[in-house]
Order: structure tokens, then C-alpha cells, then sequence
């Protein structure tokens, strides 16, 4: 694989990707957020008419606040590394695409590049990617520098590229 710096197109393109993931993560934290809140109002609202049955919703929606923190926070990591330019990209197209059921409600989405050597490679991908990738199209699989701060090493995502 022949791994590079991105060009000023592709690092707008990346900034677009990540900004994608952290609009859906901040939406779907704050429809959380709001449903959660109800039974926790619900139980403030018994237990200042002395209903000690007012504990059970106000503890346990409460723990489950943390549902949506951890919405807040999920990607974080990825988009600072993205924002700083700490990562390198390597172009392909993409070859080829398949869904797999790996229960029954949750589907696992690949792609498979092409990539300057001509050899094929297969990567885990997101439901939105997957969708707009075609056969053919350009795409770029962005490989994550490891920093101290990260725990773990971050999978490398495959970005389609819109056409210009």
C-alpha cells in the first residue's frame, strides 16, 4: 500500500466524513438526553409528593444518562487526529461491496479496494460509506497515526470520494 499525506481536497473530504459521524452522534445523544429526562422529572415529581417510589426511575434513568455522554464523546479521538492531519491516506477504487447478517438485526457492511499494486483489500465500513460506494469510484482508506493518548490503534476507514 502506498501510504501518503492527503491533498487539500481529501483532507476536506475527511473533515466532511467526521463531521457526518459527530452530527449523528450529538443528534441521536440528544433525543437520549430528552426521553431520559422525562421519567427522571417524573420521578423528582413523586418523591416531592412523598412517594419514595419516585427512587426507582430518578436512579435508574439517571445511570442511563450515561448512554448519552458516551454518545458525546464516542469519535472524539478520530476527528482530533483528522483535524490535526495526523493520518495518512491511500488511494484506491472501490472494487467490489458486501453486506453480512451477523444476527438477526445487525448487518456488518465491507468494501473491497483496489488498490495501485492491484491488489484487493477488504474493510469494515459504516452503513453511510457502504451506501455511496460503487464499483469503480475513487475512494481513499485512511490509516490513523497511534498517539500516546490513544489507548489502542484506531481501524482504518475507508472514505468515499465525491466526484468534483
Amino acid at each position: 500500500m502506498n501510504w501518503t499525506s492527503p491533498t487539500e481536497y481529501e483532507h476536506g473530504e475527511l473533515v466532511r466524513f467526521i463531521r457526518n459521524i459527530r452530527r449523528g452522534d450529538v443528534a441521536f445523544a440528544v433525543v437520549l438526553f430528552i426521553l431520559f429526562l422525562v421519567p427522571i422529572a417524573i420521578g423528582i415529581w413523586m418523591l416531592a409528593d412523598h412517594n419514595m417510589l419516585g427512587l426507582v426511575p430518578l436512579i435508574s434513568f439517571s445511570i442511563l444518562m450515561l448512554v448519552p455522554m458516551g454518545c458525546l464523546i464516542s469519535d472524539l479521538d478520530r476527528k482530533k487526529l483528522i483535524l490535526d492531519g495526523d493520518y495518512s491516506v491511500c488511494r484506491c477504487r472501490v472494487a467490489s461491496r458486501n453486506a453480512v447478517r451477523s444476527g438477526r438485526t445487525k448487518v456488518t457492511y465491507f468494501i473491497s479496494v483496489r488498490l495501485d499494486d492491484g491488489s484487493i483489500r477488504k474493510f469494515k465500513t459504516r452503513s453511510d460509506e457502504y451506501s455511496k460506494a460503487k464499483e469503480g469510484e475513487k475512494a481513499l482508506v485512511v490509516l490513523y497515526k497511534k498517539t500516546e493518548d490513544l489507548k489502542k490503534e484506531l481501524p482504518p476507514d475507508v472514505v468515499i470520494l465525491r466526484e468534483i
